[in-house]
């Protein structure tokens, strides 16, 4: 009986466990995608239709370039952080390359959401709706797979449009 009980208790603290982790990711992306959206829409607004028209223009090749740049970035972060010395260097990759694709997620939800909604008229409404959409879809789970090609297909579409 009392493994039974023993085996309860682990079972729920491991669902919970999942809650919480769920929970803060969502929260996170809920955070992220509202300060991204807040810096795009205040200090970039022509970029950001820009790369919203880029992104709709050819969603496939800047999923394929992002999702290829994202692994590309993580493998020259995890080698740099190998050594000592280039640790720092690693540290700034890896920190660039979150923040594009926070930026890149949010360009892509606020071109979905921009089909929804009248952006020119409410863009704070438009931008808590994208931050709720994209945390909603990180607290499922499976939708944070959504939400990772979300960014990398932004984060395509930016490249992109940096490299030329």
């Amino acid at each position: 009986m009392s493994a039974s009980i023993a085996l309860q208790s682990c079972a729920l603290g491991e669902s919970s466990d999942i809650a919480i982790g769920l929970g803060g990711g969502a929260v996170i992306a809920f955070v992220a995608t509202l300060l991204g959206g807040v810096f795009l829409t205040t200090f970039t607004p022509r970029y950001t239709e820009q790369m919203i028209g880029a992104v709709r223009a050819r969603p496939l090749g800047s999923l394929f370039y992002g999702l290829l740049s994202m692994l590309t970035a993580g493998l020259v972060a995890l080698l740099l952080s190998i050594t000592v010395i280039a640790a720092p260097i690693a540290l700034v990759v890896l920190v660039a390359s979150v923040v594009t694709a926070v930026l890149g997620a949010t360009i892509v939800f606020l071109g979905t959401v921009g089909r929804l909604v009248d952006i020119d008229d409410h863009w704070l409404g438009t931008l808590v709706l994208v931050a709720a959409l994209n945390g909603g879809l990180v607290l499922t789970g499976v939708g944070g797979l959504v939400s990772l090609g979300a960014a990398a297909a932004g984060f395509g579409a930016m490249l992109n449009d940096y490299i030329g």
